[in-house]
């Protein structure tokens, strides 16, 4: 997604590559904090400065955008778990985490929104209330759906949260005997979950600039961080956790031993004079295999290369 334009890669080859647009009912806007793709419903969700969260009402004219309901003000993080056929959850934010809402969307047609509680019942602990339990301004707040058990999920504010019930209930990671987890006052900045069974305790969180990592063991601990800047948004490899691709304002950066090295993997790739602001998971496999000198055709990243 460029600053002002949207896109879709419908068919691309060695040759060709086939970009068809998106911007149909969209006017100039900045996408800055998240986007996500309805692989069900064929429809893109993304947050957008002052203007909310915006979707896509249908797919078949090429995507009349409109806003969502309740997140207005600045729209923030969006995630989409679209496990279940025929159906997709849409969960986005607004200002802040006192405007995070759900809403099912079955064959284009968007049901109502309502609230995700982020309680602290059975055992929960609810949000921070001295820092995100305030809800107040705008704060950007990264979420997390996991591919393998769409229930966990994971919320980043000045704090680290997760769920394995999609957010009705959450448990601070910042706080009590697990709060290792911390940036000591620094925000959550990105966060990216395993993505195959065995690495479904797996996760990279940066506060900010600082990486955390979750082995597909759940042992926390934290890594080194060569010269990043805030980092914008990480995604791990689909067969291997222990790859993942992270960018911040400037740079693309690669590891493949779980977080313990970080290569910057830049190269020619250029914002085109904006900061690089996401990675979806398709492009971040795309530019490790050409890095790592693998087969397109491969299916499978590792840490051998």
């Amino acid at each position: 997604m460029l600053f002002r334009s949207v896109y879709f890669l419908s068919s691309a080859d060695e040759q060709n590559s086939a970009w068809e647009s998106r911007n149909k009912g969209l006017n100039i806007a900045e996408v800055h904090r998240g986007v996500d793709y309805d692989a069900n419903n064929n429809l893109i969700i993304a947050g957008t400065q002052d203007n909310g969260v915006i979707g896509q009402s249908t797919a078949s004219t090429l995507a009349d955008w409109k806003a969502l309901p309740n997140a207005t003000g600045d729209g923030n993080t969006v995630a989409i778990d679209d496990s279940k056929s025929g159906a997709s959850d849409w969960f986005y934010i607004g200002n802040n985490l006192g405007d995070f809402f759900k809403a099912t969307n079955t064959g284009g047609t968007l049901g109502t929104a309502t609230p995700v509680a982020l309680g602290n019942g059975a055992g929960g602990s609810g949000l921070d209330p001295a820092t995100d339990g305030k809800k107040e301004g705008y704060d950007p707040y990264p979420i997390a759906i996991s591919e393998v058990d769409p229930q966990l999920m994971m919320i980043g504010g000045e704090h680290l949260y997760e769920s394995t019930n999609q957010g009705r209930v959450v448990h601070d990671l910042s706080a009590g005997p697990s709060g290792v987890i911390s940036g000591a006052g620094i925000r959550v900045s990105a966060i990216a979950l395993g993505r195959y069974a065995a690495a479904k305790k797996a996760a990279y969180v940066f506060f900010w600039n600082q990486p955390w990592v979750r082995t597909d063991a759940a042992v926390w601990s934290s890594r080194s961080a060569p010269g990043f800047r805030m980092i914008q948004a990480v995604e791990t490899d689909p067969e291997n956790w222990q790859t993942a691709i992270a960018v911040d304002g400037a740079a693309v950066w690669l590891t493949i031993d779980g977080g313990s090295h970080w290569q910057d993997i830049t190269g020619s790739l250029t914002g085109n004079g904006n900061p690089f602001r996401s990675v979806s998971n398709i492009l971040a496999v795309e530019i490790i295999r050409t890095r790592l000198g693998l087969d397109r055709k491969s299916t499978r990243l590792n840490s051998s290369h």
